[in-house]
């Protein structure tokens, strides 16, 4: 498998690599971040760069599988996609660094990831767990054919018991 997933018009999806350690450590350390996934904040430079290297020892079919976004124009990452294992099955999980959310950009993505999903790791169904509060997230998942399938307070979700949607999609 190479380093690229996939393009499209403004985003790349990619392996990560070391060099994304400095703007992933300065994303995790967003306000959103901490409030919205408090398991990917990073207390300094060295534990960002372990997380990646774990990620990348991932690559060969264990989970989680983490990709960077990368932003055509200025070829810098602004975010993450990637599948985790849960109890129902396999969750897509995605976050844009805050300065450039509200762009469309994992909407964007969210299609050719999970047709890759399916081509390239035969999952045949996929789920998407957000916290209701987090109305971005769960519309990107219904804007993009994901079901709702139920809602639960739930404390095996973003380190927390929180009242969060999970959708599932087969593809």
């Amino acid at each position: 498998m190479e380093n690229i997933l996939f393009e499209t018009n403004r985003i790349i999806v990619r392996k990560l690599s070391i060099n994304d350690s400095e703007y992933l450590f300065k994303y995790s350390r967003e306000k959103i971040t901490k409030k919205e996934l408090p398991d990917e904040v990073f207390n300094n430079i060295t534990e960002t760069k372990e997380k990646i290297e774990y990620f990348l020892s991932n690559y060969d079919e264990k989970y989680p599988l983490v990709y960077g976004i990368i932003l055509k124009k200025n070829n810098i990452i602004i975010g993450h996609i990637g599948l985790s294992e849960i109890d129902e099955g396999i969750e897509i999980g995605y976050a844009i660094a805050a300065e450039y959310q509200n762009n469309g950009y994992v909407s964007e993505i969210i299609i050719p990831f999970t047709d890759w999903i399916k081509k390239y790791l035969r999952i045949e169904k996929i789920y998407g767990i957000a916290k209701k509060e987090n109305t971005a997230s769960w519309k990107i998942l219904e804007n993009n054919c994901f079901e709702l399938e139920k809602e639960v307070i739930n404390k095996n979700y973003f380190e927390g018991k929180y009242k969060v949607k999970i959708y599932s999609k087969i593809l």
